[in-house]
C-alpha cells in the first residue's frame, strides 16, 4: 500500500495539474456540483491509468474494492444529511413557533427520501476519497470560523459601543 501511494505521490509531484484537477473535484463535492465531481474523478482516473500504464486487472481489483469502501461512506453521508434536515425542521419550527402545515412538511419529507437524492448518493460513492476530505477540511474550517466570528464580534461590539452610546445619548 505505501508502495503505491508513494508511486502516486510522486507522479503527482511532477504533475503539477494533477492536484489541481483533485482541488476542483473537492470544489465541486462541496458545493454538490455531482456530476462534475464525478465527471472529474473519472478524469483523474483515466488521467492515471494513462500516466501509470495500469493494466486493466488492477483497474477491476481497484474498483473492487474502492466501491465498497464508497457506499460505507455514503451510509455514513446519508446519516449526516438526515440530521441536518432533521436541524433545519426543528429550527423552522421553532421560528415559526408552531407546527408546520402539510407543504412546508413535504420539503422536509422529500429532501429525507432516498428515492429524490439518487445522484447525491451516487456521488457520494463515486467521489468518496474527495467527499471524506472535504468533510474533514470543512468541518475545520466551519469551526474555525465560527470561533473567528465568536470572538472578533466581541471585539468590534465593544469598539463600536462608545460610539453607540454616544449616539443614544
Amino acid at each position: 500500500m505505501e508502495f503505491l501511494l508513494g508511486i502516486t505521490l510522486g507522479v503527482m509531484g511532477s504533475q503539477w495539474w494533477l492536484w489541481g484537477l483533485m482541488m476542483a473535484i473537492m470544489v465541486f463535492e462541496h458545493h454538490n456540483y455531482e456530476g462534475w465531481g464525478i465527471f472529474g474523478i473519472l478524469l483523474f482516473i483515466a488521467t492515471l491509468f494513462i500516466i501509470l500504464d495500469i493494466n486493466t486487472k488492477y483497474l477491476i481489483i481497484s474498483g473492487i474494492l474502492y466501491i465498497p469502501l464508497g457506499v460505507a461512506w455514503s451510509i455514513y453521508r446519508w446519516k449526516r444529511h438526515c440530521s441536518s434536515v432533521m436541524k433545519d425542521y426543528d429550527l423552522d419550527v421553532k421560528m415559526a413557533g408552531c407546527e408546520l402545515d402539510g407543504y412546508q412538511k413535504s420539503g422536509f419529507i422529500d429532501r429525507l427520501k432516498a428515492s429524490n437524492n439518487v445522484t447525491k448518493i451516487v456521488n457520494w460513492v463515486i467521489v468518496w476519497p474527495f467527499s471524506l476530505l472535504d468533510n474533514l477540511i470543512g468541518d475545520t474550517i466551519d469551526f474555525t470560523t465560527q470561533m473567528i466570528k465568536k470572538h472578533l464580534i466581541g471585539i468590534y461590539n465593544k469598539i463600536s459601543a462608545d460610539n453607540i452610546e454616544r449616539i443614544s445619548g
